[in-house]
């Protein structure tokens, strides 16, 4: 899977929650839901979620797989 690009702000491979539902096709309410059940791990930092793309990587292939 191609990454996007990171986030502008010199955090090279984190990504914010906004950008994440994006990517996801998600929305805002949907993501928190998987991150209090745990099924994709985000960072608390500057007062808002960020993500690892690796982890947003690996929860699109848990979800991929469950589909087929």
């Amino acid at each position: 899977m191609i990454v996007p690009n990171p986030e502008s702000d010199g955090r090279r491979n984190l990504a914010s929650a906004p950008r994440v539902q994006r990517y996801l096709g998600v929305s805002r309410s949907t993501l928190m839901r998987y991150i209090a059940d745990r099924r994709i791990e985000a960072i608390k930092m500057d007062g808002g979620w960020r993500f690892r793309w690796e982890d947003v990587d690996r929860f699109v292939q848990r979800r991929t797989q469950k589909v087929l």
